[in-house]
């Protein structure tokens, strides 16, 4: 976790802007699809997958489903 952490902080603020401006044209042009990403539960000292799928408008999360 404090390696990401680490990474976060380094980067610019405009560039994250940026990089989540370009990632929110492409799901609304229908570009993508679903994204997959690690979200830290900072009290339960645990990282979990969520994937948030735009064409179903399905949220899903854990470690074992199915994509």
């Amino acid at each position: 976790m404090r390696a990401v952490e680490k990474v976060a902080c380094a980067k610019k603020k405009e560039k994250s802007e940026q990089w989540l401006g370009r990632l929110e044209d492409k799901i609304r042009n229908g570009d993508v699809h679903a994204i997959v990403l690690p979200v830290h539960m900072a009290n339960e000292k645990h990282w979990v997958a969520i994937r948030i799928d735009f064409e179903n408008e399905e949220i899903a999360y854990g470690g074992s489903f199915i994509f």
